[in-house]
């Protein structure tokens, strides 16, 4: 199997097992890939299960990676959130209001 399709079935397993509240096994499946392609799945997996100053290392880092990305600006602002950074969490929050105007 190609590396993309084998990639593509990972997140899609890790998305799943978030989804269904395993945030440690999600956890688990996006520190693998994101030891090749960083990720801001990592990120929120990372604050699911406490810590937060390692949710929010990786999600600024998905942000710098992809600064145009709506959802590395909004899990950003959701990790700064949770680490009390409020002012710079609403900055991005507003920032997100064009991008994901159906978003609530």
């Amino acid at each position: 199997m190609s590396e993309p399709a084998g990639r593509d079935r990972a997140i899609a397993q890790g998305e799943a097992r978030y989804r269904a509240g395993a945030f440690a096994e999600a956890q688990q499946i996006f520190a693998r890939l994101a030891a090749r392609h960083p990720d801001r799945l990592l990120g929120l997996c990372r604050l699911r299960t406490g810590d937060v100053a390692g949710g929010v290392e990786c999600l600024a880092t998905a942000h710098r990676l992809a600064p145009d990305d709506a959802y590395a600006r909004l899990h950003y602002g959701i990790g700064l959130h949770a680490a009390g950074r409020n002012v710079e969490a609403a900055e991005l929050f507003q920032g997100c209001l064009d991008l994901l105007p159906a978003d609530p």
